[in-house]
């Protein structure tokens, strides 16, 4: 095998902790929001207010993960996230237990949306560190089969537990998070060993959004995770309320999200790797402008898991495109920084995203039932079209491309 097809042990060890990490949490926290809309008979507008205000804490939470894997090192941020996690979900599964009042599971679950939103700028920066750029495109896609192979698997079996399991399914997704602290602790070594002597400087971090292209990257990364959003909360109360179906087909959903990713990832990266990365991104949000649209107009499970794949296949070009493109704009010094911001601001737009879908489930749906979806599928577009514009802001390295001429689909 040669040594331009070989993959890295590393990036296996890591895709493979993440199929084991994501079919642990979407065992269960897909299903939080039904929980708490059905069983606790939270409003809507409130449930997609709350799990808002997580992401939003999220997103801080990226930020300072990505500025203290610059000073303290990969490893230690990502170990230190995971097995804080799988702490805070033991919690939850005592407190559903419990029935203790909802807004207590709210903020243990904002709590540890912060303590594990810094793995994931930490894993992206370990990645960027150990390899090569020219194949970074392909190692993220690799690193999302792992995550969507676990986004296929943990959906299908809690959609088919019964209500009353909820705590057994957080415990089951805090048992998982410990398995994979061990395996990362004892097989991923440090990608920054000189670190240690280092500090994390908060105050230096907005002040990297004068490079132009990490703004840019920023605002338009922005809007359009405020559209992937909607597959999590939006979708689960628009089936649930709205076309009727059962908790294990609204699982189902994920799972056709996750094995779309799974099976064709890689796929899109050979063809995304013959244009801009940018290009191949606008087309993805132009896939996901589509799948929502047709989520919107859906009657029955099979249009419903018709639009769910069409935006699975733009998530094919949008996930690894960010985290690619932040790497490739990053000083090698600053590389957890950059994705640290860059991965703040997806996470409030994915905080927005939610606060409008639950507000939108409330309030435009009853009105008009495509309303909501119309507005989102009018948010991708937005975003393909920012996307296509960042093309001339970048070199072609940056975008992707080592030998232009070479590249059949330059867009």
């Amino acid at each position: 095998m040669s040594e331009r097809a070989r993959i890295p042990s590393g990036i296996w060890i890591l895709s493979s902790c993440n199929a084991l990490l994501t079919t642990g949490y979407s065992l269960s926290v897909p299903f939080f929001s039904i929980y708490l809309s059905v069983e606790r008979n939270v409003p809507m507008s409130v449930t997609g207010a709350f799990l808002a205000f997580s992401i939003f804490i999220s997103s801080a939470g990226m930020g300072v993960g990505g500025e203290v894997s610059d000073a303290l090192g990969r490893r230690r941020v990502m170990l230190f996230s995971l097995a804080a996690r799988g702490i805070i979900f033991a919690l939850m599964a005592a407190g559903i237990y419990f029935n203790i009042h909802y807004v207590w599971l709210v903020l243990l679950h904002v709590c540890g949306s912060f303590m594990m939103a810094g793995y994931a700028p930490a894993a992206q920066a370990w990645v960027a560190d150990n390899f090569d750029p020219r194949r970074r495109l392909e190692f993220f896609g690799l690193l999302r089969i792992g995550t969507n192979l676990g986004w296929a698997l943990g959906p299908m079996l809690g959609g088919f537990a019964s209500p009353k399991a909820y705590p057994l399914m957080f415990a089951v997704t805090s048992a998982v998070y410990g398995i994979g602290t061990a395996i990362m602790f004892f097989t991923v070594p440090e990608s920054l060993p000189g670190t240690a002597a280092k500090r994390a400087h908060f105050g230096e971090m907005l002040l990297e959004l004068r490079d132009a292209r990490l703004a840019r990257l920023c605002v338009v990364g922005f809007i359009i995770c405020t559209a992937m959003s909607q597959l999590v909360v939006g979708l689960s109360l628009f089936c649930a309320r709205y076309l009727g179906y059962p908790q294990h087909s609204i699982g189902l959903f994920f799972s056709i999200n996750g094995f779309a990713v799974v099976f064709l990832q890689q796929a899109a990266a050979k063809l995304a790797a013959r244009t801009r990365i940018s290009s191949a991104m606008a087309v993805g949000s132009l896939l996901y402008m589509a799948g929502y649209a047709t989520v919107g107009f859906s009657s029955v499970f099979l249009w419903t898991a018709a639009g769910v794949f069409i935006l699975s296949l733009g998530e094919l070009f949008i996930a690894p495109g960010l985290q690619t493109l932040g790497s490739n704009i990053a000083p090698a010094e600053k590389r957890g920084r950059y994705l640290g911001i860059q991965g703040l601001a997806q996470q409030l737009g994915a905080a927005f995203g939610i606060f409008l879908g639950g507000a939108n489930m409330e309030q435009l749906a009853p009105i008009w039932r495509q309303g909501p979806w119309m507005l989102i599928a009018l948010i991708a577009f937005c975003a393909a079209i920012g996307f296509y514009g960042m093309r001339k802001h970048l070199t072609p390295e940056e975008d992707g491309l080592r030998n232009p001429a070479a590249n059949e689909l330059v867009l």
